[in-house]
């Protein structure tokens, strides 16, 4: 059944099918962490429903995006996100596979590269009650690998990634963003609580860049359950 909801930021709205994939709080702190510019030719990898590409056009300003989304589905409902937003002329939906992508553009075509992947390994032994929510989950249809290698090969020298993950993975992403020349210069580790581990990683990469990283630190919730200030601001309607 799809939904529209309200995104609360300059009449964004955003259709949302309940029994698929919907997007998260980790897509929308990923959006407001990336730096847009009036030039910036940015590539959405694992695009889904088009949340992070309506929000770089619709409230950061970016006149360029483009969303890469496997499953024909969510890349439907995307390319119908970007039309009821007015956004046709900013953001366009490529329905292929990551891997793919480096097909479609040239190399080191874009300025920015931004992803919500698939956070978890898969499990040979596990059933997953349904496919299109388990790709999305799980590295069924793109490993970790493969989305560094394409994020590398289509950014330009200098050009920026940014990526959200999940933290207890942070050592094998780091070694694998360096593999592939993609050096992480800021990590923002969030935690959902301060006196709760981190759970997730905002990590900002430069292609090419020399080593040297700042740690940055986010708490989402107060001990009331409230949004922190910090939250607040990256959640604001301005």
């Amino acid at each position: 059944m799809e939904r529209i909801d309200d995104l609360q930021i300059n009449g964004l709205r955003l259709i949302q099918d309940t029994e698929k994939y919907c997007f998260t709080s980790d897509a929308v702190l990923l959006s407001n962490h990336v730096a847009v510019t009036a030039k910036s030719k940015i590539l959405d990898l694992c695009t889904g429903s088009g949340i992070i590409a309506i929000l770089l056009a619709g409230k950061l300003g970016a006149r360029e995006v483009v969303g890469v989304e496997l499953q024909e589905d969510l890349a439907d409902i995307a390319k119908r996100n970007v039309k009821l937003n007015g956004l046709d002329d900013k953001v366009s939906i490529l329905n292929v596979s990551v891997q793919n992508a480096v097909n479609e553009f040239a190399s080191e075509s874009f300025d920015t590269v931004v992803t919500n992947p698939p956070y978890q390994r898969p499990k040979p032994d596990d059933e997953y009650a349904d496919e299109g929510i388990a790709i999305c989950k799980y590295e069924l249809k793109l490993t970790l690998d493969e989305l560094l290698s394409t994020a590398s090969r289509l950014l330009k020298f200098g050009g920026k990634l940014y990526m959200v993950h999940r933290a207890d993975r942070l050592a094998e992403i780091i070694y694998k963003l360096k593999k592939v020349k993609l050096e992480p210069k800021v990590l923002t580790l969030v935690y959902p609580k301060a006196d709760k581990a981190p759970d997730t990683v905002i990590f900002e990469c430069i292609k090419g860049a020399a080593e040297g990283v700042k740690i940055k630190t986010l708490v989402v919730f107060t001990a009331d359950n409230t949004y922190t200030a910090e939250a607040k601001r990256l959640y604001s309607k301005d």
